[in-house]
């Protein structure tokens, strides 16, 4: 028997706090730039695209803000606008640059982790990589209240809260299959 687990996402507050920094850095560095700069015509331009940016953030939190995939949109419509501004205003290399984080970051918060109990041992599949255990190094391994905690025989101690909302388990079964596996019963 194989009990797959997808482990909860922690980092989605950091990822918006994220996504929040970028929006205020492009508003504080259009803003400078207006101000530092002596044609009329790009000054106007970039006050417009600051309070562009400034309308949008305010329509997304006063409309949008509770709805369930709204802050992927926000986030992705605003990608699409800062690298219009740094294609315009930069140049390739920032306009690059940038793409690559933005691709980065969304990336590493759509990526699920995730742990696969089987015969053969642990298997915790990371953002960028997988490690397995077999049963003689793990010591104890339990599932209570959706936390799952293994310690190793190493004296190493991993817990994590497991999303019970993709694949609902019984806890008891569970930890019956890893006793009988660790030799305990």
């Amino acid at each position: 028997m194989n009990y797959s687990f997808t482990l909860k996402n922690n980092n989605t507050k950091a990822y918006r706090l994220f996504t929040w920094f970028l929006f205020l850095l492009h508003i504080s560095i259009a803003g400078l730039m207006a101000v530092n700069t002596a044609d009329k015509a790009v000054k106007t331009g970039l006050f417009i695209l600051v309070g562009f940016y400034i309308l949008i953030a305010a329509l997304y939190y006063f409309f949008t803000g509770k709805q369930k995939n709204a802050f992927e949109t926000f986030s992705f419509a605003m990608a699409l606008f800062y690298a219009g501004f740094w294609m315009k205003h930069v140049g390739l290399v920032a306009f690059f640059v940038f793409t690559a984080l933005i691709l980065f970051v969304n990336f590493i918060h759509k990526k699920k982790a995730g742990l696969l109990i089987s015969g053969a041992g642990v298997k915790l599949k990371g953002i960028f990589k997988a490690v397995e255990y077999s049963w003689p190094d793990i010591d104890n391994l339990v599932l209570k209240d959706g936390l799952l905690t293994v310690d190793f025989t190493s004296n190493k101690l991993l817990q994590c809260e497991i999303d019970t909302d993709t694949n609902p388990i019984d806890e008891n079964e569970f930890n019956r299959f890893c006793m009988l596996h660790l030799n305990k019963l």
